[in-house]
């Protein structure tokens, strides 16, 4: 499953909003990558994040046991607009989910553990694109940005919520 937007005229923020994300991602201890993409037609880039475990032991446990979090978007240049396009990694998880329903039922567990991790992992990129380009967006139209009253986090204008808390914005 897969989370796809269009962010119109901000093609050239596709630099600058990758160098946010391998710094935040890198920041929150996930190992990054970014790739561009080698396409004739297509232009643009994939951002994956995968979450780091200090030995190669343990990494290789969390894919057994479908535990592993890694989320990619693929950003492409479409004129003046990107589209992001936020994918997941979701074999392991099938494949433990699978295995838990004949052989060991706890992988069952584990796997929709791995499942709902993967998924929170997928919405915060969405998320951390969403906001990056609307700021962007914002600071070239030359409009004020708004704040919530409660956590301080910067808001998406006209939202009737806080993305960061929840709280309902006057």
């Amino acid at each position: 499953m897969s989370q796809k937007q269009t962010f119109h005229d901000c093609a050239n923020q596709l630099d600058p909003l990758m160098d946010y994300l391998k710094r935040k991602y890198e920041a929150e201890k996930y190992e990054v990558q970014v790739l561009e993409i080698s396409d004739p037609i297509i232009h643009g880039k994939y951002f994956s994040a995968k979450a780091e475990s200090d030995k190669q032991w343990v990494s290789n446990l969390k894919t057994l046991t479908g535990m592993g979090v890694e989320g990619t978007a693929k950003i492409t240049i479409h004129g003046n607009d990107l589209e992001v396009e936020v994918i997941g990694k979701w074999l392991d998880k099938a494949a433990a989910i699978g295995v838990s329903m004949v052989v060991l039922w706890p992988l069952l567990v584990t796997g929709g553990i791995g499942a709902w991790s993967e998924n929170k992992l997928l919405d915060q990129i969405s998320a951390d694109i969403s906001n990056f380009l609307a700021s962007s967006q914002k600071v070239a139209s030359g409009k004020n940005p708004v704040f919530c009253p409660a956590c301080g986090g910067e808001a998406i204008l006209g939202a009737k919520f806080c993305g960061n808390c929840g709280q309902k914005l006057s």
